[in-house]
């Protein structure tokens, strides 16, 4: 199971240290975790703002980053939420992204009493 670490912006902004240990438990519970570089904000604030627009690019840009991982897991809820339930509206007219793909899509504490069983 690959698992990719997404780290929303305002995590790497105010608490950094947070991303750091989501990372370091999941390495100790034996999960194989990548953190890709070049991650940008989910569009979660613009898309509440009524620029759906503006969120669009940055939708694309995070699906095309963890298209190859199993799992997503994020340090937080908000941005874990926004991705499941708004990206396919967002992406309906640009691309279509299998509904099952977006199901792997995980706060920290879900994924761990959901998946790694």
């Amino acid at each position: 199971m690959r698992v990719g670490l997404f780290v929303p912006c305002y995590v790497n902004a105010l608490y950094p240290e947070a991303a750091v240990a989501t990372y370091k438990l999941l390495r100790h519970l034996g999960v194989d975790v990548t953190y890709p570089l070049k991650q940008t904000c989910c569009g979660q604030p613009m898309a509440n703002a009524g620029f759906d627009k503006k969120a669009i690019p940055l939708a694309e840009k995070y699906e095309n980053m963890f298209k190859e991982f199993d799992y997503v897991v994020a340090p937080s809820a908000s941005c874990a939420a926004f991705v499941r339930t708004h990206y396919p509206r967002l992406l309906s007219g640009v691309k279509a992204t299998p509904a099952k793909r977006l199901q792997r899509r995980w706060i920290l504490w879900s994924f761990y009493t959901t998946s790694l069983k």
